[in-house]
């Protein structure tokens, strides 16, 4: 009994200092690899930041802006028949409304555009909806109110390209003369709308 008694507590402090001299390498290690993730984060952040610049400088080359010149527009109609408009033919200016029966914003924002659509002379201005998905019907057609105005049920993807459609909802001003005055892109707040509103009145006495 005295022996164990005497034995047992150095027993106890050999293993204790064997525990810590085998827990400093792992603890060590773990430093490393903590610091070794931690540079994994920061160079992933750095090469997330340097792409977003890349596609939002990519995004902002990719869209139409005023001072382009555009052809003119052609597409199918209702009934899948081939047509064309042309910016010459017509002495306005025209409102070119540009949607997709599949995108939810543009769903979202239909009442704004028949608030804008109400507002609009139509003996000063032009109307053309021209959607740029493959499915649409006379349902939908009336649904948002698209009667009364010319209407590209599919617009030709060469002209797609040509007018970087691909952000949807948008609005284009075009002048007689084919070239873009103004875009304005994304679901309109009412204030937005107003200022849009208040641009054509401006742009109209100012000499349209």
């Amino acid at each position: 009994m005295d022996s164990l008694t005497t034995t047992s507590p150095n027993r106890k402090v050999s293993w204790i200092r064997r525990r810590v001299q085998v827990g400093k390498p792992m603890a060590l290690l773990c430093l490393v690899l903590m610091a070794a993730l931690f540079s994994v984060d920061v160079l992933l952040l750095q090469f997330n930041r340097r792409l977003q610049t890349r596609m939002d400088r990519q995004s902002a080359e990719q869209r139409p802006r005023a001072g382009m010149t555009v052809p003119e527009l052609r597409g199918l109609d209702l009934d899948g028949k081939s047509f064309s408009i042309g910016y010459h033919q017509d002495s306005r200016k025209t409102l070119l409304f540009v949607f997709s029966t599949d995108c939810p914003m543009c769903t979202k924002n239909w009442p704004q555009w028949q608030r804008l659509r109400k507002s609009v002379d139509d003996q000063k201005y032009r109307i053309v909806y021209a959607n740029v998905s493959s499915a649409i019907d006379r349902e939908y057609v009336a649904k948002y109110q698209l009667t009364g105005a010319t209407l590209l049920a599919h617009v030709d993807p060469a002209v797609s390209l040509n007018y970087m459609m691909g952000l949807v909802p948008s609005l284009y001003l075009v002048n007689p003369d084919a070239r873009v005055e103004k875009v304005w892109f994304g679901m309109l707040e009412d204030s937005e709308r107003e200022d849009i509103e208040r641009a054509l009145t401006t742009n109209l006495h100012a000499g349209m």
